[in-house]
C-alpha cells in the first residue's frame, strides 16, 4: 500500500482481500456477489477517505502489507457495521503506525528511504513500512521505470517520461542521480534505454553529473561526428542509431570502463572498439571509415 500526498484519491493499494468466514456454503454463495460489490463501492470510498485523512505535504509512505480484523458481524449488518469498524480499525492501524515511522530513530547505513518499523498494533499485522521524502520518491520512481521500462504500480497514471524525470533530478539530487545510474549502469539494458529514450537536453545533463570536468568535451565530439555522418555516412547506420549507439558506448565508458580519472584517448579507442563490435568491423576500418574526424579528436 502506497499513502502518498499529492491530490485526495490519489493513494495505491497494489492487492485488496477479504476473507469471510460463514456458517454453510449456500450463504457463501448467496453473499458473494453483495460483498464483492460493497468492496468494490462503499468500502473502498470509506478506505480512500480515511487514507487522504493521513495525507501530508510532501510525504510518502509505502507498508507492505496491512491486514485488519474486523471480528465477527450479522450478516444483516453487513453495509453500516464493516463499514463502521472498517474505518475505525483502518484509522487506528495507520495512526499507530505512522507515529511509530515517524519517531523512530534513522539507521545510517540503512538504503535511501529506510525507516524504523514500528510496533505492530493487536490483532493487524504490518510487517514493514518506510517514509520517503519527495526526492527518494523522485529517485526510487526514476530507478524502477529505468531498470523494468515501466512506472511502479504506485506511479501515478501521469509518470512523467525519464527525460522529464531526471531533469527534475538533477535540479535536487544529482549525487542521488549519479549514484542510481552508475549502481544499475551494469545492465546493459539500463544504458540501451537511457541512450534510447533520453532527450538531447537530459542526456547532456546526464554527462555533467557523471563527468562534470569533460561533459563539454563529450557533448561536442558527440556533434561533430553525428554532424559528419549526416555530411558522409561513415558507417552503414541512420543518423538515429549511430546516435543511440554513440550514447550507449559512451554511458558505457563512463558507467563501467572508466578508471578513476577520465582520459580522452582511451574514450575514443573505446567509442571506435565498440562500433567496431556493434556493425561487425576491425578497429582499422572503423579508424579508416571515420578518418579525420577521430585522427583529429585523438591529438587534442
Amino acid at each position: 500500500m502506497s499513502l502518498r500526498a499529492a491530490e485526495p484519491g490519489s493513494h495505491t493499494v497494489g492487492r485488496e482481500t477479504w476473507e469471510v468466514t460463514v456458517p454453510y456454503a449456500e450463504l457463501a454463495f448467496e453473499l458473494r456477489p453483495r460483498l464483492a460489490a460493497l468492496a468494490r463501492g462503499r468500502w473502498l470510498e470509506r478506505m480512500e477517505e480515511v487514507l487522504d485523512d493521513f495525507d501530508l505535504p510532501g510525504r510518502h509512505v509505502q507498508l507492505k502489507r496491512l491486514e485488519l480484523d474486523l471480528g465477527r458481524v450479522a450478516v444483516g449488518d453487513l453495509e453500516t457495521e464493516v463499514e463502521r469498524r472498517l474505518e475505525g480499525e483502518l484509522r487506528r492501524v495507520l495512526g499507530e503506525v505512522l507515529e511509530g515511522l515517524d519517531g523512530g530513530p534513522r539507521d545510517p547505513e540503512a538504503p535511501l528511504g529506510a525507516s524504523a518499523g514500528a510496533e505492530v498494533p493487536a490483532g493487524s499485522a504490518l510487517p514493514e513500512g518506510r517514509i520517503l521524502s519527495a526526492e527518494e520518491v523522485r529517485l526510487e520512481l526514476f530507478e524502477h521505470c529505468l531498470l523494468r521500462g515501466r512506472r511502479p504500480s504506485w506511479a501515478p497514471r501521469r509518470t512523467p517520461g525519464l527525460s522529464d524525470q531526471l531533469l527534475e533530478i538533477v535540479e535536487s539530487v544529482p549525487g542521488g542521480l549519479e549514484a542510481v545510474v552508475r549502481r544499475q549502469g551494469r545492465h546493459r539494458r539500463v544504458l540501451q534505454r537511457l541512450a534510447a529514450q533520453l532527450s538531447p537536453e537530459a542526456f547532456r545533463a546526464l554527462l555533467h553529473v557523471l563527468e562534470p570536468q569533460h561533459a563539454a568535451l563529450l557533448v561536442a565530439y558527440l556533434l561533430d561526428v553525428g554532424e559528419a555522418h549526416r555530411a558522409e555516412p561513415l558507417l552503414p547506420m541512420g543518423d538515429r542509431e549511430l546516435e543511440r549507439t554513440l550514447g550507449f558506448l559512451t554511458l558505457s565508458f563512463l558507467v563501467t570502463e572508466r578508471g578513476s580519472r577520465f582520459n580522452r584517448k582511451s574514450y575514443v579507442r573505446s567509442l571506435v572498439a565498440g562500433l567496431g563490435r556493434a556493425r561487425g568491423l576491425t578497429y582499422e576500418e572503423i579508424l579508416r571509415a571515420f578518418g579525420r574526424c577521430l585522427l583529429a579528436e585523438e591529438k587534442r
